[in-house]
């Protein structure tokens, strides 16, 4: 096989295990994301919906 042919074969290894751990981290965030809307909803439940203006402020 050609050095060429064995060093494209070493990245798209490389970069098959980079994207799997991406993938991971995705998930990880994901997971965090869906969490706190979990937790964002439950307080509201608690407290009352959170007024449209301050809702803003928090995107921003």
């Amino acid at each position: 096989m050609s050095p060429e042919v064995d060093e494209l074969r070493a990245e798209v290894h490389r970069l098959q295990a980079e994207n799997h751990d991406f993938r991971q981290q995705a998930g990880y965030w994901n997971s965090r994301h869906r969490d706190n809307l979990n937790r964002v909803n439950v307080l509201e439940l608690k407290v009352g919906p959170t007024p449209r203006v301050f809702r803003a402020l928090l995107a921003a």
